[in-house]
């Protein structure tokens, strides 16, 4: 569990000096909230995000990014907090009392953990194709590779990845081609639990032309997923 005062900056703290903090708690939310801890919005990762495609300036206050209508549950009523990350695709819903004060935050792992753990783990390697351009996302694939394009504040391949990792998969290989080196970026900078090792196609290669760069690789059994949108 995470204590939520690590969570809450102000408004006046500047957009840089909050990705330093998100950096630090490693979660993907930031609760922006006076001294009494009154709750004026959220700030997430698709949030900085979006600011720095546009070359916003990182020296500008976090108010110009907040969400300031976020989703919140009331105290005693946390058992809403699944339902509404569900179907809003969020990872994190913070609780308020009758005042809107910050009382706690519950992420979406914590939900559904004791689900998952019921099942049988499977630690198998898991390859990712990620090597499209995404057409079909047009206009928004000019900018992101279809990976990172994000469902709610999460890329929709770290959504994947994610939820393999609750089932036990530890090894990732991720194929890649188009807008590569923003893909390793993000991946690069991400606090990972699993190992994932990135195999580069020099031109579209399709599935088993992909998979024909791993066969060193794969001794074993393994899965194999790609990115439909």
């Amino acid at each position: 569990m995470v204590d939520v005062e690590q969570l809450i900056i102000r408004e006046d703290v500047s957009i840089k000096d909050a990705i330093k903090k998100r950096d630090v708690t490693s979660k993907k939310i930031l609760l922006v909230a006076n001294e009494n801890r009154t709750l004026s919005g959220v700030i997430t990762d698709g949030d900085f995000r979006r600011w720095i495609l546009k070359s916003g300036d990182l020296n500008e206050e976090v108010s110009n990014i907040m969400n300031t209508d976020p989703y919140v549950v009331k105290c005693g009523e946390e058992k809403k907090a699944f339902g509404i990350m569900k179907a809003k695709f969020i990872d994190a819903i913070p609780v308020v009392d009758d005042k809107n004060k910050v009382k706690d935050i519950i992420f979406w792992n914590e939900t559904i953990d004791g689900v998952l753990n019921r099942f049988n783990k499977i630690d198998i390697p898991v390859v990712i194709m990620a090597g499209g351009k995404g057409t079909r996302l047009y206009p928004y694939t000019k900018i992101l590779p279809k990976p990172l394009v994000p469902i709610g504040d999460t890329p929709i391949v770290e959504r994947i990845m994610n939820r393999f990792v609750k089932f036990g998969v530890m090894q990732f290989y991720m194929t890649v081609n188009y807008k590569k080196n923003m893909i390793k970026s993000y991946f690069n900078e991400a606090v990972k639990q699993y190992r994932l090792d990135f195999v580069e196609e020099d031109k579209p290669l399709g599935t088993g032309g992909s998979l024909s760069l791993l066969r060193e690789k794969l001794c074993t059994s393994f899965g194999t997923v790609n990115i439909f949108v």
